[in-house]
């Protein structure tokens, strides 16, 4: 969708670059290939914000699914019911928490990452050596990941916590951290969980659309027309499959509040 808008906006501006232009009283090839130029560095800035833009609203959206969510998953524990209705009641009241707990994680996790370049960048200039150029890239990245990973599962619980408890981000960041340390077995069991039924969902798909691509291999239209069916079906089932991890890990939290508001310390346990 985002690939049609550019390029619906890019053939309209630069029509209409060259309508303007060749009614004009400077209608000659340099003026057009200027202007064309012109529009050119034009459509990419305008491309560039709409990238951002459009990033920041899927995070804004997918905030308030997840908000709405885990208070319906909330209301549902309490009282065996729920609506959509309290879903928007706790996007109006969390969802800006957990939306600055998202920008937290970018704000944090983005500079890490390209930390994670500079001693390749540094050997690279000083002309290290390969052996060393590849060396330090694969550190590098590896060290960044492990980082990056380990922060994101002591962090992810936090827009649960938020939710439940009323509290603001680095609250939420604190409770999140709480529980993971409290719950280590629980948590890297829910990660192996989450992340094999991901798996499968992608072996499934792949193996539901084989016999489809290969029939369609022989046709550029075809293909396209199959790619683009096979990325709905993708988005469907993860509209479908996602909030369920979030229900889950809703679930998870709470339980281990009222385990520590009967007194109890042990850890949980993630009965599948």
């Amino acid at each position: 969708g985002m690939l049609i808008a550019y390029v619906v906006f890019a053939v309209i501006l630069i029509g209409a670059t060259l309508l303007s232009t060749t009614f004009s009283s400077m209608a000659s090839p340099e003026v057009i290939v200027n202007h064309l130029m012109a529009s050119g560095f034009f459509i990419i800035f305008i491309l560039l914000m709409a990238t951002l833009v459009l990033i920041l609203a899927f995070v804004f959206l997918s905030v308030a699914a997840r908000t709405a969510l885990i208070g319906m998953a909330k209301e549902g524990i309490e009282s065996n019911k729920t609506s959509l209705g309290t879903g928007w009641i706790n996007i109006k009241k969390h969802g800006f928490n957990v939306f600055g707990f998202i920008m937290l994680l970018g704000i944090v996790f983005i500079p890490i990452f390209i930390l994670g370049f500079i001693p390749f960048i540094m050997i690279s200039i000083l002309d290290g050596g390969s052996f060393l150029i590849v060396l330090s890239m694969f550190l590098g990245i590896s060290i960044t990941i492990f980082i990056i990973a380990l922060g994101y599962a002591f962090s992810m619980f936090a827009p649960q916590c938020i939710v439940l408890d009323s509290v603001g981000i680095i609250d939420g960041v604190k409770k999140s951290f709480s529980f993971v340390r409290n719950n280590l077995f629980l948590v890297f069991e829910y990660i192996i969980f989450a992340g094999l039924i991901s798996i499968f969902i992608v072996i499934a798909t792949f193996i539901m659309f084989f016999p489809l691509n290969l029939i369609a291999r022989n046709s550029a239209m075809l293909r396209v027309a199959m790619k683009l069916f096979e990325n709905l079906i993708s988005i469907l089932i993860g509209l479908i499959i996602a909030p369920y991890f979030e229900i889950v890990k809703t679930y998870m939290v709470a339980d281990w509040k009222a385990l520590e508001g009967d007194g109890a310390i042990e850890p949980l346990s993630l009965d599948l």
